[in-house]
């Protein structure tokens, strides 16, 4: 609610006291935020989704979210996101084209198709795994390791093997 495209907005650095954001994305639009895998952003919970998993608990819960909130399905859905969203968004946009073409399920609005996604709004993608997390000078450090595992790019299995594999030193055998 405090950030980049938040309601609210700190009058003064530091002191816990706010205003509405007159110019707020929230004055034109509605925002429904999800986070996958957990422990991406605000989220908590495991980190073992792949990206299939990822874009189908999506659709489940975009659709959870239309069914229990009637009013909202006749609204323009755009899809948006940052960083690794290049890779998941147009996944669920796929998925979301494909589900609407079978004539017993709720169609979702969403502002594309399968072959043109004229409704997602990438900012920083991702456009492959490997521009995601791919190492430079710092690739060896535990910071790098620690920032892939907090950004869901580690599973909790993976995580804790390398842990254990780089508890001595990252630059071991067994580490690399």
């Amino acid at each position: 609610m405090l950030y980049e495209v938040g309601a609210f907005k700190f009058l003064t650095p530091g002191v816990p006291s706010f205003n509405v954001t007159p110019l707020a994305w929230n004055m034109k639009a509605n925002l429904l935020f999800m986070e996958t895998p957990g422990a991406v952003g605000f989220s908590t919970g495991p980190t073992n989704s792949s990206d299939d998993e990822a874009t189908y608990d999506h659709l489940l819960a975009l659709t959870a979210f239309l069914a229990r909130f009637p009013t909202q399905r006749k609204n323009d859905l755009y899809l948006a996101g940052h960083g690794y969203a290049g890779i998941l968004a147009p996944m669920l946009g796929k998925a979301i084209s494909i589900r609407n073409q079978n004539p017993f399920y709720l169609k979702i609005n969403f502002k594309g198709n399968s072959r043109c996604y004229l409704g997602l709004l990438l900012g920083n993608p991702c456009t492959d795994p490997s521009e995601c997390y791919v190492g430079k000078n710092y690739k060896n450090s535990a910071a790098h390791y620690e920032y892939l595992f907090n950004h869901a790019f580690m599973t909790d299995q993976h995580w804790n093997q390398f842990r254990g594999a780089c508890s001595i030193g990252y630059d071991s055998d067994i580490c690399v």
